[in-house]
């Protein structure tokens, strides 16, 4: 945020001095003993040739005009979208050049930036400067709810810290990348920043909402997930596995068939089984927890990992996979049900 503040104040504001300046300079008068160094001369010369630099993040281009004795000058050209169209060798080129450098060029009444020109030269920092901010606020806001509140979190990936962190770093992106862009992006440093904060304040109340749904969807489940029972075929693979249980790591794939559960790396269930306990039952299905272990993904665009909390006899197994997959494992494992009680009055032998 300080960086933010030093961008605004510093390189922002002294590209903005600079841009007021060049609007305001006349043209330089035609004796050359009464030109200012603040007035913009003009040049009337001939295009020897174009050049263009292609990389990764687009191209750049260069204009060549003729320069002392026999050497060649090259310009760097800027919003060259029509201007590689419709330069060529051989055209007549106007070069306007304010404080020593040339900042724009003119070809058929069109004129176009150098890669000196003072007009909207604030861009990049006024990107910076806008994208940073969110940024900073976003790691001051997570730094603080995990100080108060996420270190004692069950689970072992808060949604509170997705919201945080996706919201910030998706406005400070968004923001940063249109500001800098002196084409699509402001036309002003004050609309920059009025277009900013109104960026800011939708993303808190994008934000604001999301975290209201989802604390009450938390106070109501707690936390534990809601599985349908799905019962399959006598014989199915499930694509679950343990990954807490030494005896079967590398086992992914759970093996159903008539008098058989067990775990398999093969996704056929045909090799290297190793069988489950006879009275595996379930419990519930859940988040993981911190107590877990380590936090498992199942991808950035394939899901989450749920848990199925199982015991057999004294021991509880977790099952990790895709909800889908937990219904199929329910579907096929009897609920954990308390041991029933005697009826009032019933003697024990």
């Amino acid at each position: 945020m300080l960086t933010s503040v030093w961008l605004l104040l510093g390189p922002v504001a002294a590209a903005e001095r600079d841009e007021a300046a060049y609007r305001a300079a006349q043209a330089c008068p035609a004796d050359p003993m009464q030109q200012a160094n603040g007035c913009i001369s003009r040049r009337d010369t001939t295009v020897t040739g174009t050049r263009e630099k292609s990389r990764k993040g687009g191209s750049k281009y260069w204009v060549e005009i003729p320069g002392r004795e026999v050497r060649t000058d090259s310009i760097r050209i800027t919003h060259t979208y029509s201007f590689t169209k419709h330069v060529h060798k051989g055209d007549r080129i106007t070069l306007f050049s304010w404080r020593g450098e040339i900042r724009e060029v003119a070809v058929d009444g069109v004129r176009y930036r150098t890669g000196d020109s003072p007009l909207q030269s604030w861009a990049p920092a006024l990107g910076w400067a806008t994208g940073l901010f969110p940024a900073g606020i976003t790691a001051v806001l997570g730094g603080l709810w995990w100080l108060a509140r996420g270190s004692r979190s069950a689970r072992s990936n808060p949604w509170q810290t997705n919201v945080i962190v996706l919201d910030g770093l998706l406005t400070a992106v968004f923001v940063g990348v249109w500001a800098s862009d002196d084409g699509l992006g402001p036309t002003t440093v004050e609309g920059g920043l009025l277009v900013a904060g109104v960026s800011y304040a939708a993303a808190t109340l994008i934000a604001l909402c999301c975290w209201s749904c989802f604390a009450r969807e938390e106070r109501r489940q707690s936390d534990t997930i809601a599985i349908t029972p799905r019962p399959g075929p006598a014989e199915q693979i499930i694509d679950v596995f343990l990954p807490h249980e030494a005896d079967y790591s590398g086992k992914d794939h759970l093996v159903v068939e008539p008098g058989v559960l067990a775990m398999s790396p093969d996704p056929t269930g045909r090799v290297a089984r190793r069988a489950l306990p006879d009275d595996l039952t379930l419990v519930r299905g859940r988040h993981q927890q911190r107590t877990d272990g380590r936090h498992l993904s199942g991808g950035r665009y394939s899901g989450p990992y749920y848990v199925a909390e199982c015991r057999a006899g004294g021991r509880t197994l977790l099952f990790y996979g895709k909800k889908p997959a937990l219904e199929r494992l329910a579907g096929t494992l009897a609920p954990c049900r308390p041991a029933p009680q005697p009826p009032v009055g019933t003697a024990h032998v």
